[in-house]
């Protein structure tokens, strides 16, 4: 266990420096919850669509759906997700309200994937806010907050790296089966073309790189093979935070990519990302990466 701890980024920090690591992370998780009620408030367009939908097959969390009317279902799920975003945006220091935003999240999450889709764009910002429930309540001459402050907010880091490296792990594996069998791999320089067709061809939309990737093979090829690199060894930044805004950077980058040529938008993640890594409170200045990123990206 002490071996475990000493990993973490900050353990090695003296007082003044854990101090101002915990008011920078209590900034981030005030801007958590108020983007994730603008997250929230974005739903509303869907909010119409989905009364017109009733060929629901829920999810164990939203169960309950079957023994109400739908549309009163529905809208129950909608209003208490800005319900419950919006109070812990106001009162992110009191646990009750970011319990309730993490309860609206979850069961928003659950009605939204109970209609056969597979998308996982919301899944780290359902796992971050069910962490943060379990920040501590600041009492007076409580020596233990900071550190254990700063153990929940690492913790929020450390499950979203590993869900990037579990997906990298996951694509490698596939990418050995595939070779194996003689298939076109994850490895193979037309890899990502393909990947780019065969999504052309589910959806019948067309991106704006779409053509010039499924052209352009050795333009696709180091960079699909390049993102699959930056998923495998996401979760080792979570040990070290000189490298935090350059794995962002380089992440954010990847999902743009992806948008701009497969039309998938992860728009959750790149917020959630650009909040608990471009301005992480591990970072310790004077480092010469931090010091060289800082000043490309302005920060």
């Amino acid at each position: 266990m002490r071996f475990i701890l000493r990993l973490l980024p900050f353990h090695n920090f003296s007082e003044i420096m854990l101090k101002e690591a915990v008011l920078k992370a209590e900034y981030i998780v005030r801007f958590y919850y108020i983007a994730l009620f603008f997250l929230a408030v974005t739903t509303i367009g869907d909010w119409s669509y989905y009364l017109d939908k009733s060929a629901i097959d829920p999810l164990w969390p939203i169960v309950w759906v079957n023994f109400v009317d739908y549309n009163f279902g529905v809208n129950i799920i909608f209003t208490t997700l800005l319900i419950g975003t919006f109070s812990a945006a106001l009162f992110p220091k009191m646990r009750l309200t970011r319990l309730a935003a993490f309860l609206v999240l979850f069961e928003f999450v659950a009605f939204d994937k109970s209609f056969g889709q597979l998308a996982h764009n919301w899944h780290a910002f359902v796992l971050t806010s069910f962490l943060l429930v379990f920040l501590p309540y600041k009492r007076e001459g409580d020596k233990s907050y900071n550190h254990n402050f700063l153990s929940i907010f690492w913790g929020c880091q450390a499950i979203v790296l590993l869900a990037y490296t579990m997906s990298g792990v996951w694509k490698i594996y596939n990418g050995f089966i595939q070779m194996a069998l003689g298939e076109i791999h994850n490895f193979h320089p037309q890899a990502m073309s393909y990947q780019v067709a065969d999504r052309l061809l589910q959806t019948g939309r067309t991106t704006l790189l779409d053509s010039f990737i499924i052209e352009q093979i050795w333009v696709g090829w180091p960079l699909y093979v390049g993102a699959i690199f930056i998923e495998l060894l996401a979760f080792s930044v979570a040990f070290l935070p000189s490298f935090h805004r350059l794995w962002a950077f380089a992440v954010i980058s990847m999902h743009i990519c992806i948008k701009l040529t497969m039309g998938i938008g992860f728009e959750q993640n790149i917020l959630l990302i650009a909040l608990l890594f471009f301005n992480s409170p591990f970072i310790v200045s004077g480092n010469r990466w931090q010091n060289w990123l800082s000043k490309k990206l302005n920060f």
